[in-house]
Order: structure tokens, then C-alpha cells, then sequence
């Protein structure tokens, strides 16, 4: 996953008056998208249906193996098609929308309401079982939002006795951003589910089997000052606090993460002073 650094989020509030968008692959095993924003927006409007707006860029890998695997399964594209009104936007070309609907790193699927308010963000590489299962908290399969939908009856085995249904994977720490990328490529990358391990209790994505051999030689290295929590407020200054991935920097060497963009800045303006605190502690 590729992050935009000079993306900033904006206030709420989408127009229609947004330049035409392109992109489709009209088949019936397909995610039928649309090719026009407010074409989309009004049919919306018309049918009640939320807009899933897709996210995407000629250069982002993930978004064209997002089109190769996700939206080519015919039961992601049966969901998409049934619920929703599908529009693929280019993100090189449609900034100015790109900003408003608050998308910051690709692969994104966002959801729209008819009334055009951002109902869900969806960030990052999805396999097709996971995009679904993102998606069923908005609508199911059959077309029917989920307040109206019962709930899906226990799988049975061969004897007809109820069986537990598998337990969802748990969520990734740090959003999911692999901390070899952050550290040895300056980027924010979100990791794959198939690379993932486990190390001081937190469940680590990586974006490759390099990146996750990497971590596992030398884990001190790529591991966040304060084990997870937000930098300074580990330094004595509040109660400690849990971290956001986004805010990472590096100092001498080392991954820094703070609970906020406010805090981050509090750093740089005297990292050397926070440095001290922690070495006390």
C-alpha cells in the first residue's frame, strides 16, 4: 500500500460538480462500474443504494491485483453489483475527490451514502473473503441492508448438528503497515494477511516474505520506540497511550509513533528533550 504525503484530509461535504470518471469493465461476472461521479451520484439518489467508490492508480500493484482477484470474483461482483453503485476514480487524476472522501493510501474502497456522507473506509489489499466480509456490515449479498437481513443460521455437518462458523481473523497492529517497509523504505506499505507473525503480543502484517524475514532477524531493529505506545506520552508527560501507525517518524535510527498528528509535532520541536525522558525511565 502506497501512502500520499501531501494528501491532507478535509472538511465533510461532497459535490457533483466533479470532473467525469473513468474506468469501467462492464460483465457479468464482473463489478459493472460506472464511468461518471455524478451520473453514479444521482442514480444513487434515485435508488437508495450507497456508492462503493474504488480508489485506484496505473501505478498502485495492489489495485491491479485487487481487479485481477477481488473484483473479478464472481461473489464479490454479484455483492458489489446488487448492493451498491460501483465507480472506479483515478486517483492521479481526480485528486481534488480523492482528498474530499478522505483517502490518504491505496488500495481504498470507499463507501458513499446516497446523500454522499462517507459510511465506511476500506484501506489497503483485500482478499475476496475479507472485502465480503467488510461489505456485509453495510449489505449482504442478497441485496437487503443489514438491519432488515435475519441472521444467517449455524453451518451443520453431515450428522445435521449446529457447528461453530470460524472465527474472524484478528485485526493487525499498527494498522496493518509493515514496519520493515516504514523503517528501510520510507514508505507506509500495509502488509499481506499470508505474512504475518506474532511478536510481543502484537500481530505483525509485512509486505513480503523478504520484509518479514528481515523483522524476524533483527526484531530490535524495526521495533517502535515505546513498544507500541505513543512516544511521549510514555515519557512521563500523560497517561500512556496507544499509537497511530500514521504518525511514524524516524529519529537516530529508530521508528517513532505518537498517538496523534499533535503530539508528532510536539516532538520535532525538541526530540532530543522526549529522547532524555525515555532514557531515564
Amino acid at each position: 500500500m502506497v501512502r500520499f504525503g501531501k494528501l491532507a484530509r478535509p472538511a465533510l461535504g461532497i459535490t457533483t460538480a466533479i470532473l467525469l470518471v473513468a474506468g469501467t469493465m462492464p460483465a457479468a461476472d464482473r463489478v459493472i462500474w460506472q464511468t461518471d461521479f455524478a451520473t453514479a451520484a444521482e442514480e444513487s439518489g434515485r435508488s437508495q443504494k450507497p456508492m462503493l467508490v474504488e480508489v485506484t492508480a496505473s501505478w498502485c500493484t495492489y489495485c491491479k491485483k485487487m481487479d485481477r482477484t477481488t473484483f473479478a470474483d464472481e461473489g464479490v461482483a454479484r455483492h458489489v453489483n446488487g448492493c451498491f453503485i460501483p465507480v472506479s476514480i483515478d486517483a492521479d487524476v481526480h485528486e481534488r475527490l480523492v482528498q474530499t472522501i478522505g483517502v490518504d493510501a491505496l488500495p481504498a474502497t470507499v463507501i458513499l451514502s446516497p446523500e454522499l456522507k462517507v459510511v465506511k473506509r476500506i484501506t489497503g489489499y483485500q482478499t475476496p473473503h475479507q472485502f465480503q466480509q467488510h461489505l456485509r456490515t453495510i449489505c449482504h449479498p442478497e441485496g437487503m441492508p443489514v438491519a432488515h437481513q435475519a441472521p444467517p443460521a449455524a453451518p451443520l455437518d453431515a450428522d445435521d448438528a449446529p457447528v461453530s462458523a470460524p472465527r474472524p481473523e484478528p485485526e493487525p497492529d499498527f494498522g496493518g503497515y509493515c514496519l520493515v517497509s516504514m523503517l528501510d523504505e520510507r514508505k507506509f506499505r500495509q502488509g499481506d494477511a499470508e505474512y504475518t507473525l506474532e511478536y510481543r503480543g502484537r500481530r505483525l502484517r509485512f509486505v513480503s516474505a523478504d520484509h518479514q524475514e528481515r523483522f524476524a532477524r533483527d526484531p530490535q531493529r524495526y521495533w517502535p520506540v515505546g513498544d507500541g505506545w505513543c512516544a511521549i506520552s510514555r515519557s512521563g508527560e500523560m497517561q500512556p497511550r496507544e499509537c497511530d501507525a500514521k504518525t511514524a517518524v524516524i529519529f537516530r535510527g529508530r521508528l517513532w509513533m505518537f498517538a496523534d498528528r499533535t503530539l508528532q509535532r510536539k516532538f520535532y520541536d525538541n526530540p532530543a528533550a522526549h529522547l532524555t525522558r525515555l532514557s531515564q525511565r
